[in-house]
């Protein structure tokens, strides 16, 4: 959020209570309908849910005029209810369960993104018990990588795609299944990319691929996915897709492929880029001390919570963006002391921020940890000591509106059974 204040930060933490997320639909507007209104009218904006699959986002992105992209039943479900046709959807993952395929092809979703041989003549088995024709893109793990990505997702070996060769190979064969059609090839080469240059390098890169491959097989694609990995500034000395030049440079490369295919259509799937700054984690300063030297805050919020604020996924801890909203006046000092913001874990990795300069912290102040929107809640781990999932919380037009309740010893035991009379 990037408005956020200490009114509306006090308010969420006297109406709701605290660790609490909260999330602007006024930051996430601005991001889609930014992209939107200049981007290709042929190509598609396919919302990632994994990186948020809230309800109430997924509905959102959905009034926006979004398409979805999801990678379990239960996502593509949470997206029918959302609101999403299937048609608006496409299902991708390495590890398909038939009970996923089978929904997908019973659903009729837009297309099941294969990613690997087997998988392709799966499908087909599974759609001819279904009774069902369905449509299919196939992840291809190319021969290029987006070298200044920091997350490389294929270009190397991965558990994603397949090979190129492979699929070269294996063309002829799939192309006479009798239940799926492929529709078109899926790229996803990278995540978390800032740079301009090498987001049209490879998205070059991807259609010079598409354009081979037809020619290869003289088919003409209706589908091409070029992935997405478009990154936010979540650090020091990192700095913003610049936008207004980026999607220009896609829509001339759109351009001139339809030249030589009017009917294709691209997909361009955005989750972190949308989502991650719209949200912010809001926690509660519990005791202040001090320990060899250093000193310690204590929060209610922890790596359950967030965990890659907690760094402990990455192989070098940086700071997210945060900010001390002390509950009473700060008395203000020259000199901002470092502080070692920890968790309420039993873990020395629980540690949210280190050597964060700031006055001085009371217990009862808020802390609130920027571009934590995306990756979150559900990329935590949250059954860890049982605390419970945070609430979390809607900012719209000025209203807020209780999107998850704060999870309950109910809620955590719901699921488990009462074992005491048979020991």
């Amino acid at each position: 959020m990037k408005n956020i204040t200490k009114k509306i930060v006090l308010n969420v933490e006297k109406r709701f209570g605290t660790p609490t997320y909260l999330y602007d639909t006024k930051n996430i507007a601005e991001k889609y309908k930014a992209i939107r209104k200049s981007l290709h009218d042929e190509c598609d904006i396919h919302y990632s849910m994994k990186a948020n699959p809230l309800l109430g986002l997924c509905q959102y992105f959905f009034v926006l005029g979004a398409h979805c992209e999801v990678s379990s039943k239960n996502e593509l479900l949470t997206a029918l209810k959302s609101g999403f046709h299937p048609n608006q959807i496409i299902f991708v993952g390495p590890a398909k369960t038939k009970e996923e395929l089978n929904l997908c092809i019973n659903k009729k979703i837009r297309a099941i993104v294969c990613e690997s041989i087997d998988e392709v003549f799966f499908v087909d088995f599974i759609a001819a018990q279904c009774g069902h024709n369905i449509s299919i893109m196939v992840r291809i793990n190319p021969d290029f990588y987006v070298a200044k990505a920091p997350i490389k997702m294929s270009g190397v070996a991965t558990q994603f795609g397949v090979d190129l060769e492979q699929f070269i190979q294996a063309y002829p064969q799939i192309a006479q299944l009798k239940h799926v059609v492929v529709e078109g090839i899926h790229v996803y080469n990278a995540s978390r990319v800032l740079d301009c240059s090498a987001i049209i390098n490879n998205v070059e890169k991807i259609l010079s691929l598409a354009r081979h491959l037809e020619k290869l097989f003289c088919i003409q694609w209706k589908l091409i996915d070029i992935g997405g990995g478009l990154g936010v500034p979540y650090f020091e000395n990192e700095s913003a897709i610049n936008i207004e030049n980026l999607i220009p440079s896609l829509n001339k490369l759109f351009s001139e492929y339809k030249k030589e295919n009017r009917n294709v259509k691209f997909i361009l799937e955005l989750g972190r880029y949308l989502i991650a700054e719209s949200g912010c984690l809001i926690s509660k300063v519990h005791s202040v001390k001090k320990s060899h030297g250093k000193n310690y805050v204590l929060v209610d919020a922890g790596m359950h919570c967030h965990l890659a604020v907690s760094g402990l996924a990455s192989f070098v801890h940086r700071n997210f963006t945060a900010k001390v909203f002390h509950k009473n006046k700060a008395i203000p000092s020259d000199e901002k002391k470092p502080y070692q913001v920890a968790g309420p874990l039993c873990t020395p990795g629980d540690i949210l921020l280190r050597d964060f300069r700031s006055d001085a912290f009371s217990p009862g102040d808020c802390l609130v940890i920027f571009n934590a929107g995306a990756y979150g809640l559900s990329a935590s781990p949250g059954k860890f000591l049982s605390h419970g999932s945070p609430a979390e919380i809607i900012f719209h037009e000025d209203q807020f509106f209780l999107a998850r309740e704060r999870e309950t010893l109910s809620d955590i035991l719901s699921c488990q059974k009462n074992l005491i009379e048979n020991f």
